[in-house]
């Protein structure tokens, strides 16, 4: 299972490197403080896959203070901030699978919930170290959906 994990974060870093490499850098953070020993590091995970989140976000679906309207025809604010909807309506505009639209939500939930723990106080701000590391597998499989989306688009992102 774990070489599963290191082919997917291998060529997801091989074609981030290509599309910007302060994302990759983002991507080292995230590695360094998953692999602490340090229980503190590991909220740095959820604030670093945010990160890069919003990074790719802004990459695939820059911010707009227009509002995107889904072929269901419901309105979502894409503004800058907003980075984890334009995320979704990334996978919605480019006609991708349910089940990575499903797994941009879940990681949204998942980013406002250690958010919100990480703000209320000071005994709320840790994390497990699985918590973290499920958080960064989450991060680089939407990480790969949304590049083997782009491969076809961007010639410069090669199929790995």
């Amino acid at each position: 299972m774990e070489s599963l994990f290191n082919n997917i974060s291998s060529v997801v870093e091989k074609k981030i490197e290509v599309l910007d490499k302060s994302i990759l850098e983002e991507l080292k953070s995230l590695y360094l403080n998953l692999v602490s020993k340090n229980s503190s590091d590991w909220v740095k995970v959820a604030h670093s896959c945010r990160r890069v989140l919003k990074f790719i976000a802004d990459k695939v679906f820059p911010a707009s203070d227009e509002k995107y309207i889904t072929k269901d025809k419901r309105e979502w604010q894409v503004k800058d901030n907003n980075f984890l909807n334009r995320l979704i309506r990334f996978f919605d505009k480019e006609g991708v699978s349910n089940i990575s639209k499903s797994e941009v939500e879940f990681v949204e939930k998942y980013i406002r919930a250690v958010t919100s723990e990480t703000q209320d106080g000071v005994h709320k701000n840790e994390i497990t170290h699985f918590e973290a590391s499920t958080l960064a597998i989450h991060t680089y499989l939407i990480l790969s959906q949304v590049l083997n989306n782009l491969t076809s688009q961007t010639p410069e992102i090669k199929e790995s």
